[in-house]
């Protein structure tokens, strides 16, 4: 697990979980306690797979959600 412990000022609270090109992590915002899911992908392991296509169209329905919320 490539656990990044802090982000700006997000704290990382555990992994939520992993798949073919990285991992899902809750963190919780340091001034309001908000909590976030933070998916970290490694790119030089998806740029090598077959399936990177499938991983574009998920950053781009990732980004679009990012927007919305």
């Amino acid at each position: 697990m490539n656990l990044y412990l802090t982000i700006g000022d997000l704290t990382c609270v555990k992994s939520l979980g992993s798949g073919c090109f990285g991992e899902v992590f809750l963190y919780r915002k340091n001034n309001s306690n908000n909590i976030y899911a933070v998916k970290m992908i490694d790119k030089s392991r998806a740029k090598r797979s077959k399936s990177y296509k499938y991983l574009v169209s998920e950053l781009q329905i990732l980004k679009n959600l990012i927007i919305q919320i």
